[in-house]
């Protein structure tokens, strides 16, 4: 199975473009992470661009595809209908392959049965919700063309799409005709829609084309994701710290990429676990909290795990100021709700303590952050009782047997124990994963 990706400027590309992120460094960022996450699993990684995107992702990050294909400057007929340039990709393969957007990451490997599939989607979605009928109804007026796939999608009660964040498969013949019918729908609409923004026309003619012509061929297409994301609610998709633990995947779809917290959590796993590639693309953009890094680190992953873990028992010698310090936890806290959970799971006893700079009020506390206004938490009464505690123990284990010696009914059984356990646990991964609590597993 092959894996490509592909990346295309548009009409006027320049090294400022955000390319629908929050600003172009974030652009450049996630197409390091997802590139990276890909190659850490699979070699045969293929990247399609044109000249812009060569001199950017290849010759200024230097990442690392197995192999790039240069495409020519008409990829597209207009910039906002950037999908035809994808479908353009999937027209040129020859054999089985694996599409994954650039703004999606791979945290372990797709599952082999995954990779056997004749048609593989990221997920379904309905398709009756109010983003799909208020562009619909906008657009579909003005359509010259509909064709015998896509004129029922309007009257239908119940209408779905497919998310192709992931998309490909074995059956390349109806790839291919697939990405045939959808260009051909562009061709017979695009000009009765010259006067439209057509940024939201793209799932029409990407998606719901797909869907309609897979069942119309009675296809069988797999998802890679099932469940909540059908009714479209992505929020567990762009969480960062369910991963790897509780999730495979991280996909910043539409405004999640305009979110400053997504952002600087893509920032820093590219730093955390691509220091290097960070190291070439700050050359290139200014990221003036993270300056100070260069006097520190030499940008290895050595060196970014060496520094982290000095820094966790002695926070104030390696910070000069609150900022500093405040980055270097951001750092830190990449990927500590996983390992905490897997601590716990294998029986791992590990260190623990309050994060730096909190400010603490009557039922909440105050959480500093980078570029935006602090996080402020609510806290319950067990939440109280944690945090209190944890400024007396080393280790989780002697804040489980404080808090059972001083707080529990000594009579309770062991079942109840274990019960409020678990649910102690439930509390720390919430304040690990608010950046509250730190901790340093031995075994991750």
């Amino acid at each position: 199975m092959k894996f490509i990706q592909t990346f295309y400027s548009g009409s006027n590309p320049n090294i400022d473009s955000n390319f629908g992120w929050l600003s172009a460094k974030y652009n450049l960022l996630s197409w390091t992470l997802s590139a990276n996450q890909l190659l850490k699993f699979y070699d045969d990684v293929e990247l399609y661009t044109d000249d812009f995107g060569y001199d950017l992702l290849i010759n200024k990050a230097g990442l690392n595809y197995k192999k790039v294909h240069t495409i020519s400057d008409n990829r597209v007929y207009r910039d906002d209908l950037w999908a035809t340039a994808k479908i353009k990709t999937y027209l040129e393969q020859q054999e089985p392959f694996i599409h994954v957007d650039g703004d999606f990451y791979l945290w372990k490997s797709f599952p082999d049965e995954v990779l056997k599939q004749n048609i593989l989607v990221q997920n379904i979605e309905e398709a009756t919700n109010e983003y799909y009928s208020n562009n619909w109804n906008l657009y579909e007026p003005k359509l010259n063309f509909l064709g015998d796939k896509m004129c029922h999608f309007g009257k239908r009660s119940n209408r779905y799409a497919y998310n192709m964040g992931v998309f490909g498969g074995c059956d390349i013949d109806f790839i291919k005709r697939y990405s045939v019918a959808s260009l051909d729908f562009v061709d017979n609409n695009i000009d009765s829609l010259r006067d439209f923004s057509l940024n939201n026309f793209n799932v029409f003619f990407e998606q719901v084309l797909l869907y309609e012509m897979a069942c119309e061929d009675k296809k069988i297409v797999s998802s890679l994701l099932t469940g909540e994301v059908e009714q479209c609610n992505y929020a567990s998709l762009s969480n960062f710290n369910i991963v790897p633990k509780y999730s495979s995947y991280t996909h910043l779809m539409a405004t999640a990429k305009k979110h400053l917290s997504f952002c600087f959590n893509v920032l820093n796993h590219v730093v955390r676990f691509y220091p290097l590639f960070f190291y070439r693309i700050q050359h290139i953009y200014k990221f003036e909290e993270y300056e100070f890094l260069q006097k520190i680190t030499d940008f290895s992953t050595m060196s970014i795990d060496n520094l982290l873990s000095n820094w966790f028992y002695n926070t104030s010698k390696l910070s000069e100021g609150k900022e500093e310090s405040i980055v270097l936890r951001d750092l830190y806290a990449v990927g500590c709700p996983s390992k905490l959970m897997n601590a716990i799971e294998h029986r791992n006893d590990f260190r623990i303590k309050l994060s730096s700079h909190l400010e603490f009020l009557d039922d909440s506390v105050i959480i500093p952050m980078i570029n935006t206004e602090s996080l402020t938490v609510k806290l319950d009464k067990l939440d109280k009782i944690i945090l209190s505690e944890i400024k007396n123990c080393e280790q989780y284990s002697q804040l489980i047997k404080q808090i059972e010696s001083k707080y529990l009914d000594s009579s309770l059984t062991k079942k109840n124990k274990d019960k409020m356990t678990d649910f102690i646990n439930k509390k720390l991964f919430s304040l690990v994963s608010a950046k509250v609590i730190l901790l340093y597993p031995e075994i991750y």
